[in-house]
């Protein structure tokens, strides 16, 4: 069963805190995962606190291959859509 926001936060708080006391190779092995991802958590712990152990959002800030909207203009236009650029940018979502 998967881990709710919340168990995964508690978790991580146990591991970063086992970490710190027992080291990072032993909090690995107890808690079933890699040395990287337990530096990972205790290096965001010791810059941000608590507020550190939780997630960061997976999607990207921009999209780089996103076609630009004059560009999406052009050819509605050029299509002779009745569809205007917030239609069309709407509808060619960046995936």
């Amino acid at each position: 069963m998967p881990l709710g926001p919340h168990s995964r936060f508690d978790l991580r708080v146990k591991m970063v805190q086992y970490a710190l006391d027992h080291g990072v190779k032993p909090a690995a092995r107890a808690f079933a995962t890699t040395p990287k991802t337990v530096r990972k958590w205790v290096s965001r712990y010791r810059q941000e606190r608590l507020g550190g152990l939780n997630e960061l959002p997976r999607i990207p800030l921009r999209c780089t291959h996103k076609t630009p909207i004059a560009l999406q203009r052009r050819i509605a236009m050029m299509l002779g859509s009745a569809l205007t650029a917030p239609a069309v940018s709407t509808s060619w979502r960046c995936v």
